[in-house]
């Protein structure tokens, strides 16, 4: 058997079971309680995800250091959450604040709030979805 057989994939106990390279040491042992099958998904999803880096997701990564810079390291100086819940209070009051009162210089906003460019631009969304849905009947 060679190693893109699939059968001997499943015959493997791999030690990272999200990793692909075979079955868990619960799924072998006949352990299952929707656990696996959960798991199995978001292997998969990490696997289509892989490939996504901070130059073919820049945007989300450069969100994501903005959010560090300006809200977590932030919040940890001033504050220590005792539980998860506040700290996603915190967190959602930031996003309201960032998405929806501060003005923004990004490359649409022209210094409007991302919210107010979205809103602005929902109807030339609207009619490119309709130009590529009719493109696609013809």
């Amino acid at each position: 058997m060679n190693a893109r057989d699939h059968s001997w994939r499943e015959t493997i106990l791999d030690p990272h079971p999200n990793s692909g390279g075979g079955k868990s040491a619960r799924t072998a042992a006949g352990i299952t309680d929707g656990r696996d099958a959960l798991l199995e998904n978001v292997a998969s999803q990490c696997a289509y995800a892989a490939h996504l880096t901070a130059e073919s997701n820049g945007i989300v990564e450069r969100f994501h250091r903005t959010v560090l810079n300006e809200f977590y390291r932030v919040a940890f100086r001033r504050k220590i959450y005792s539980s998860i819940e506040a700290l996603q209070r915190d967190l959602d009051l930031w996003l309201k604040e960032y998405n929806e009162v501060r003005p923004h210089q990004g490359r649409w906003c022209y210094g409007k709030t991302p919210l107010q460019t979205f809103i602005d631009r929902t109807s030339l969304a609207r009619e490119k979805m309709l130009d590529s849905t009719q493109e696609g009947l013809a």
